[in-house]
């Protein structure tokens, strides 16, 4: 059984999934089977303004992940593309990363190497001693390697950073 959780974590668990394009009947899905709870007792559920998506590309990457992010395993994360404004609609394109770390895979602090899937840090852009450097440290995010579809974009990615860590 899963560890009871608070309603200020239940409120910011809901919130991060709605702003994060969640269907609503996902989230009624997701808080049910992972928390034993039926998030529409709870009266901000009623309020808010659902967020239509197009398809079911959040709800693909919401499972292939198994809404945490692939770093630290929080569920309190954020949608990052691998490639900006590259194959938007492609999941393969997607990962789920906290918001730290988003920012920095975005800016090509660090990205993972595609033949051995470790995180790779670039020193010169960001110090040593940044806490959320500390925690992409000696990772190896061997679980992308299941989804072969997603090299791609990794390998593109991983060029941009030699690349950026070169000039």
């Amino acid at each position: 059984m899963n560890n009871p959780i608070s309603i200020c974590q239940v409120k910011n668990i809901y919130e991060q999934l709605i702003n994060s394009k969640f269907s609503y009947n996902y989230i009624v899905v997701f808080f049910f089977v992972k928390h034993y709870i039926n998030i529409n007792t709870f009266n901000f559920a009623k309020k808010k303004q659902i967020k239509p998506i197009e398809n079911d590309l959040y709800d693909e990457l919401f499972i292939r992940f198994g809404s945490k992010c692939i770093v630290t395993g929080s569920n309190i994360f954020e949608h990052t593309n691998i490639l900006a404004k590259t194959n938007l609609n492609d999941v393969n394109n997607w990962i789920l990363l906290n918001k730290q770390h988003a920012e920095y895979f975005k800016k090509y602090y660090w990205s993972i190497n595609p033949d051995t899937f470790e995180i790779e840090i670039n020193y010169d852009l960001i110090s040593k001693n940044d806490v959320f450097v500390k925690l992409l440290e000696n990772k190896t995010l061997s679980d992308l390697s299941k989804y072969p579809g997603m090299m791609k974009y990794i390998i593109k990615h991983y060029e941009n950073f030699i690349y950026n860590e070169t000039n």
